[in-house]
């Protein structure tokens, strides 16, 4: 029988070796949180007489009244929660637990199997891992992954259709000299034989001829015209009359190519048809022009090839041009001629020569693509729309049909089109266009977009869980994307308000500006929503309510027609019959800087500690900094820094919808990048890298740079350096480049001028190739200018009172003179957002 004890606890400042917990007593959730509060490494918890004994890693010396829990201190190797006198000892064997409890001695003892891991009680969802800094791959391009160039149209038929003949090559050379010249080759023009001087002299007999055997069927041809002209069916005409008619245009036509092309050239076209027409395929197909090569390119049109060119010459430096078109009939016979030859084929399945008649000779691209699909020949389709260049959405379709996911997946997150393929593959392939939805869902994740990704995604009730991880983790990054995701959760009906209340009584109870504008962008998510629930109707009159007060005060910058439509949205019937007429103040309209005829010139004069190298603005409101060698820093709109990443940092790259960064920070030639997770706040280096170019924003993925004298987009969500698309051969050095949401701009200096170049975006088709003669030597800088056709040319001169930069007039910009002060050195110049920023540093 055990004693009863004298003294059931331990007072004042003992030497201790734990704390027993009573979850009985004061919880479960309560013992274990106070367990965590004492933990230290080293420590081990015990689960022991229905408590947990936590024992320190060494003793410590503590006030045993002050303890949230039993102190427990070792008395001749038992551990004890009171102290017991020698006879209270004697009845407990050696190295056990004791407790006391209602004056009674409590033993047991601690075994490994009473052992418990306390980690098992953490949730770590809510904590951001941060992924350790890399070393940074070295630089050059010798691992660089580049896309596959694009087939030639005889690679993907194969050996059906035959090589072209050297005829058919001399003849696209000289007609093409003649139709960009405006001139017959000489050859041609000058060293005629007397045979071919009497050409012209027969083919003008052969033309009187032709027009006396007009003339002959038309006086035979019964008189049923109108006055105002041939609105009936055409008549038709007898056997005879048809051949006379057919041998009368024939020969028109060949008297009016001979006029235009010259007679070579027009003989080569008679014996190209007379090959056609007698069922020579084979040597037809070797000797046929494309119906396109008979007119003059215009040099706006998008000749270029998102890819790497084999000839890249200029055929006339003048810009636009009239374009000398061979007469229209005479195409129009070759055109008939060639959909005749297409329908012969098709009807004795020569498919691959169907396809090179509709694809290079009609250039019939999109028909010859849809012929092949109609004849299950999808890859080779996918090779030919990729060749042809068609729309994405067409190659994304087929691609993906054609069991190449991969390809299909590169090519939509380059030209942005998912939304298009996954609709045309939807019409009659449900299964194939359910997979793209998932690959484009995915890629939207990626980028950071997450609420987005969710909303595409849930059609797909399978992947639903998906969507919801994806809802879950946006709320809880918070700020702007946290908003977006509670007003999607709440119009998929996924989640009512009690369930987010939390979410929701943060956003309204926030004070301060922040809280206004977090409010005022609740207010515009829910008006872009295109599904409504009755708990998005519900948040959105409470929502009201408050971004009505603040934009009378001034707080916000809601429209009015805003504020009417998140009345309709809140369907507040009783509010509209009780509120007043709408007497906001008048909107705001902030002209945008590009919007200035004037330079606006600013003197700062007050330094920071430290240098701020770039800086952006986020969508919250606060600002991402880069700080040179000192990191990068978020702050807030006074100053106060929220977060800070250690590495290096001279040039900051945003992406489009805030929640990725990469940063850029010099070292020689190269650039070393890091990139930074905004939402998950997790940062990581990623290559150096020797651009010279770079854009300034990114669609979260692929990111534009020059690099090597080439124009490349590269993938940034995998850990090398993998080219999507590039345009490289250019005729010269890049020494400029500017990029804005639908172009990019390219200054090249070439061996006798400047050229311009220009692709647009997203579709990456060239647009505009210019040049001009080499500037003269005042002129200090060669900008491009967004939407102008020229570049502009900066002039640095000195003045009465110091430097100055004069901009010279261009056809979209107009002249502007900039005082740069008794500057140390030349000022910075460079061009974002069709606005051109000077910056100089004065001495001292």
């Amino acid at each position: 029988m055990m004693p009863t004890v004298r003294r059931p606890l331990f007072d004042g400042m003992r030497e201790l070796r734990g704390i027993w917990f009573d979850p009985e007593l004061i919880g479960e959730n309560q013992a274990r949180s106070r367990i965590l509060h004492h933990w230290r490494p080293g420590s081990r918890l015990y689960q022991v007489l229905k408590g947990y004994f936590l024992e320190f890693p060494e003793k410590k010396y503590l006030h045993c009244a002050g303890l949230d829990g039993l102190a427990i201190a070792e008395i001749n190797g038992i551990l004890s929660s009171a102290p017991l006198h020698e006879d209270e000892l004697a009845a407990i064997s050696g190295n056990s637990f004791c407790l006391v409890a209602g004056a009674q001695i409590l033993t047991a003892r601690l075994t490994q199997s009473d052992r418990i891991d306390p980690s098992a009680w953490l949730d770590l969802s809510a904590i951001s891992l941060r992924k350790p800094l890399k070393f940074p791959t070295a630089g050059g391009i010798s691992g660089i992954d580049e896309p596959a160039p694009g087939k030639d149209i005889r690679d993907i038929l194969g050996d059906a259709i035959p090589q072209a003949s050297d005829k058919q090559k001399a003849f696209l050379d000289e007609t093409a000299a003649l139709i960009e010249g405006g001139k017959l080759p000489d050859d041609a023009a000058q060293k005629k034989s007397w045979s071919q001087r009497a050409g012209p002299v027969a083919l003008g007999a052969l033309g009187l001829m032709a027009s006396w055997l007009s003339n002959l069927i038309d006086f035979r041809r019964p008189a049923k015209e109108h006055a105002w002209g041939n609105s009936g069916a055409p008549e038709k005409l007898s056997p005879l009359a048809q051949k006379l008619a057919n041998f009368a245009a024939k020969i028109a036509n060949m008297t009016r190519m001979s006029k235009l092309l010259g007679e070579r050239q027009a003989r080569f076209l008679r014996e190209m048809m007379e090959m056609f027409e007698r069922g020579d395929l084979n040597e037809a197909l070797r000797h046929a022009v494309p119906l396109d090569s008979l007119q003059k390119k215009n040099t706006r049109q998008a000749f270029g090839t998102p890819r790497r060119r084999d000839n890249l010459s200029i055929s006339n430096s003048s810009g636009l041009g009239s374009s000398i078109h061979v007469a229209s009939d005479v195409q129009e016979h070759l055109r008939q001629l060639y959909r005749r030859t297409f329908e012969r084929l098709d009807r004795e399945g020569k498919i691959d020569e169907a396809v090179f008649v509709l694809a290079e000779l009609l250039k019939s691209g999109t028909e010859a693509v849809n012929y092949l699909e109609s004849k299950d020949r999808i890859k080779q389709a996918a090779e030919l729309a990729d060749t042809l260049e068609l729309s994405p959405e067409i190659r994304v379709r087929l691609w993906w049909l054609a069991g190449d996911f991969l390809r299909a997946a590169k090519l939509a997150r380059l030209f942005n089109s998912f939304a298009e393929a996954v609709h045309l593959l939807e019409k009659k392939h449900a299964t194939e266009g359910r997979d793209l939805r998932k690959h484009w869902a995915h890629a939207v994740a990626t980028r950071g977009d997450l609420a987005d990704a969710a909303e595409i995604l849930w059609p797909l009730e399978e992947e639903r869980e998906q969507a919801l991880s994806w809802l879950s983790q946006a709320e809880r990054a918070g700020g702007i994307l946290g908003v977006r995701a509670l007003t999607r959760k709440l119009s998929l009906q996924v989640s009512d308000l009690k369930q987010s209340e939390a979410s929701i009584r943060h956003i309204l109870n926030m004070a301060g500006e922040p809280g206004a504008q977090l409010r005022a962008r609740l207010a515009q998510e829910l008006l872009t929503l295109k599904r409504r629930s009755p708990a998005s109707t519900r948040l959105a009159a409470e929502v009201l309510r408050h971004v009505l007060v603040e934009r009378s005060a001034g707080l916000n910058q809601l429209q009015k027609q805003d504020i009417t439509r998140l009345i309709e949205f809140a369907d507040a019937a009783v509010m509209r019959t009780d509120l007043p007429a709408l007497n906001l103040p008048h909107d705001v309209y902030l002209a945008p800087f590009n919007a200035r005829s004037t330079p606006l010139e600013m003197l700062f004069e007050e330094r920071g500690l430290m240098r701020i190298h770039d800086a952006c603005r986020l969508p919250d409101a606060h600002y991402l900094l880069a700080l040179g060698e000192s990191g990068v820093s978020i702050v807030n709109q006074v100053g106060k820094q929220l977060a800070h990443y250690p590495v290096p940092a001279h040039h900051l790259v945003l992406s489009d919808n805030g929640q990725r960064a990469l940063v850029l920070a010099k070292r020689d030639n190269t650039m070393r990048i890091s990139r930074i997770d905004l939402a998950s706040r997790s940062v990581a280096d990623w290559l150096t890298l020797p651009v010279s170019f770079w854009s300034r924003r990114y669609d979260g993925i692929h990111w534009n740079v020059v690099m090597h004298n080439r124009l490349l987009a590269i993938d940034t969500s995998v850990d090398k350096l993998q080219v999507v698309w590039q345009i490289a051969d250019l005729p010269g050095q890049i020494f400029a480049y500017s990029e804005s949401a639908q172009a990019q701009t390219l200054l090249i200096g070439a061996h006798d001028g400047i050229e311009q170049w220009r692709y647009l975006l997203p579709s990456r088709r060239l647009n505009q190739r210019d040049s001009w003669a080499l500037p003269d030597s005042d002129v200090w800088r060669i900008l491009p200018v967004e939407n102008a056709d020229e570049p502009a040319r900066l002039y640095l001169k000195s003045n009465e009172t110091g430097n100055a930069v004069l901009l010279a007039k261009s056809s979209m910009v107009a002249s502007f003179e900039v005082n740069t002060g008794a500057a140390a050195q030349a000022p910075e110049v460079h061009l974002e957002e069709g606005m051109i920023f000077v910056a100089s540093r004065n001495e001292g």
